[in-house]
């Protein structure tokens, strides 16, 4: 089956290689060199060159049938990379994977790990709540979307960002969690599917290179689920 996927990436080949070959060795029905489509908005962080663009995009294309990319501005924007990446989809799903995650455990050792995107559309359509947004890899704490590996419904999100686009100077995920709760300007609901327990492997990754997340214009709300608005690095 072809499917549409999304990723906002830093330029970190290395990173974003280990990402996509664990995903294709976990995913079962759909076949990422053959099948998959890919939209990927590379901020050019921490290398800006044409050079390590270059091999970002090399990276991408190795791994999908099909690349569209956006080359993001000036030491990057989470907001505006999200914002574009998420508008892109034209089927009625996509699966939704930043560059820095590990699927099947450190070094494939969770064995028999694998998953069905089919099973993600399914527990959507099943669900008997309206408006399910997404669909996640593990199970989330709360109603609300996260940018944790997830199947999207497609018409869902891009109908709250056409009707409140994302500031580019919020935190993409926070503006779309505040949007369902506190301010309840929109309805959503989230599903889950645990087994595929994915590895952030892009914290140990920002400790070695002396990064941050700077989290600027963040002024605290106790009613607010926020604890941050992470936007842009903090670089050395």
């Amino acid at each position: 089956m072809k499917l549409e996927f999304t990723t906002t990436a830093c330029v970190r080949p290395e990173l974003l290689d280990q990402t996509y070959s664990s995903l294709n060795d976990v995913l079962v029905d759909v076949d990422l060199k053959t099948e998959g489509v890919l939209y990927i908005n590379i901020d050019p962080v921490p290398d800006s060159s044409e050079q390590a663009i270059n091999e970002e995009l090399e990276v991408a294309r190795s791994h999908f049938s099909e690349v569209h990319h956006r080359v993001g501005e000036p030491g990057g924007n989470f907001s505006r990379a999200a914002s574009w990446t998420l508008s892109q989809p034209t089927g009625e799903y996509f699966f939704n994977v930043e560059d820095d995650w590990l699927f099947g455990g450190e070094n494939n050792s969770l064995k028999d790990v694998e998953f069905y995107i089919q099973d993600y559309i399914h527990k959507i359509e099943s669900d008997p709540r309206d408006n399910i947004l997404q669909c996640m890899v593990v199970r989330g704490k709360r109603n609300r979307i996260s940018f944790m590996p997830s199947l999207f419904k497609t018409t869902t999100i891009q109908n709250i960002l056409k009707q409140y686009p994302i500031p580019e100077n919020e935190n993409p995920e926070g503006w779309l969690w505040e949007l369902k709760t506190p301010k309840q300007l929109v309805d959503y609901n989230v599903t889950f599917l645990s087994g595929v327990p994915p590895i952030d492997i892009g914290t140990e990754w920002m400790k070695a290179k002396g990064y941050s997340k700077n989290q600027d214009n963040f002024i605290f709300n106790p009613k607010s689920s926020r604890r941050g608005n992470f936007v842009r690095w903090n670089l050395k």
